[in-house]
């Protein structure tokens, strides 16, 4: 296959490189050759042996001055334009019209039958500014726990968040490219279902009594189930240390992974290796015995353990490090073996850059913490995992963001059962469209009754 010669102005070449390497290599599978021209101002893209026919695109963000690089006054100006796509003569898009992040001022036709076709969206500088969340280096807006508010990004307020932009920008300059060049692409991707847990909750003889009372109101007042406040009260009482056999509540993973299992589906536990402090962390020792054989067990059945980081390793690589450590350790001296390690961080506690890049420097191959607790959508613009980078040191990383678009609080914000799940089931349908993940969190512990058992069930069925 000829290589595509992508043409840049001669600026932010480290950014371009990378931008270029997950489109062209990673998502669309074509080698390309990157030019960096003294005095070109747009980005020109051709092919060897075409006669000079080119797509032309404007650049806008890599046209930033370097001082003001990152700064707030270059994120896309709102309301967003909307660009309509009925200019292409036929195509299978998902939406007949696209929201431009950065591009001309007004619509200009795509006339495919010039020699130099001109399309007035920056598609490049838009997807680097989702991937890399650009928006959220220098952002002051912050939340409790020292997260970056989602509701406070360009996508959320455009009303773009359920919308995998990345992906749609990709598949229209696929679309360009086909026609412009002929172009043959790879196989289709192929749709991936991707189910975790956080593993968040010790067993009911390890909590104190004043959890443990709470636990059993709710039992009654608000889970409804008579039968789950015995085996609660029954655990408490017989302190079991074993996997078999045992009634407490938390011991639902041989249910979650039977789900799993049924449906063709691999399920991720992410655990916490240390004890907490305060509230905000769960109390149970991983090298117990009860925890020791659930790892075992997961590993066995084929299914797949990651590390979930205490609260309090929040931007501390010494602390993360720490607990990635232990958790490899611990699966050595068990005899666990995986060809990859990652994990997500306890209350999604994730900061741009320096949350990823502690975990490129531990040496964990992905992270899936770009997601939030109660909107679900695509807060990277993608449902493809991706390498990442980072904005500060300017620079590629090795590790892989797999980014979650939904968690369970975000679907049972919504009062309606049927409503909640046909928003997921929307979400996984525009997955499989572009043939990507749809990365969906479920805590084990709201997976403890009958009918959350059904319900879980029900859901992911639908999912796959």
């Amino acid at each position: 296959m000829s290589a595509l010669i992508i043409r840049f102005p001669n600026c932010y070449e480290i950014e371009k490189q990378y931008i270029c390497s997950v489109i062209f290599n990673d998502f669309l599978g074509i080698e390309f050759e990157l030019l960096f021209e003294e005095n070109r101002k747009d980005i020109e893209i051709g092919m060897q042996g075409t006669n000079n026919s080119s797509i032309i695109f404007p650049e806008v963000l890599f046209s930033t001055p370097l001082e003001k690089w990152l700064h707030p006054s270059t994120l896309p100006s709102l309301p967003l334009r909307v660009r309509s796509l009925q200019d292409f003569p036929s195509n299978s898009f998902i939406q007949p019209s696209v929201p431009v992040l950065f591009g001309d001022s007004g619509p200009i036709e795509c006339n495919l039958e010039e020699r130099q076709t001109y399309f007035d969206i920056d598609l490049l500088g838009g997807i680097f500014f989702c991937l890399t969340l650009y928006e959220e280096v220098n952002a002051t807006a912050s939340d409790k726990h020292g997260r970056f508010p989602v509701k406070e990004s360009i996508l959320y307020k455009a009303g773009i968040y359920e919308r995998p932009i990345v992906n749609e920008y990709v598949e229209i300059l696929k679309e360009l490219l086909r026609l412009k060049f002929n172009l043959l692409f790879k196989k289709p991707r192929k749709y991936k279902l991707v189910l975790s847990h956080d593993m968040d909750f010790s067993l009911t003889h390890e909590t104190d009594f004043i959890h443990f009372l709470k636990s059993c109101l709710a039992d009654l007042i608000f889970r409804r189930s008579p039968s789950l406040l015995r085996r609660r009260v029954c655990s408490r009482a017989l302190k079991k240390e074993s996997l078999e056999n045992n009634p407490d509540p938390m011991n639902n993973a041989d249910f979650i992974m039977d789900v799993s299992e049924s449906l063709g589906v691999v399920s991720e536990f992410n655990f916490i290796v240390e004890q907490g402090i305060g509230t905000s962390d769960v109390r149970y020792d991983i090298e117990k015995k009860f925890y020791k054989d659930l790892l075992v067990r997961v590993r066995e059945r084929g299914h797949v353990i990651g590390l979930h980081p205490s609260y309090h390793t929040y931007c501390d690589l010494n602390k993360t490090d720490k607990e990635f450590k232990k958790i490899r350790a611990l699966c050595d001296e068990l005899g666990i073996q995986q060809e990859s390690w990652g994990g997500r961080h306890h209350y999604l506690r994730w900061k741009n850059p320096i949350s990823w890049q502690i975990w490129d420097q531990m040496g964990a191959d992905y992270d899936s913490s770009v997601g939030a607790t109660e909107e679900m959508g695509f807060r990277a613009g993608t449902c493809y995992p991706y390498t990442v980078f980072d904005l500060i040191e300017r620079k590629s990383l090795k590790l892989k963001e797999r980014p979650l678009v939904v968690m369970d609080h975000s679907i049972f914000k919504i009062e309606n059962k049927a409503e909640a799940h046909n928003k997921v089931i929307h979400l996984s349908k525009v997955c499989k469209h572009f043939g990507g993940e749809l990365s969906l969190l479920y805590h084990n512990n709201y997976i403890v009754t009958t009918g959350q058992k059904r319900n879980y069930y029900e859901l992911v069925k639908q999912l796959t």
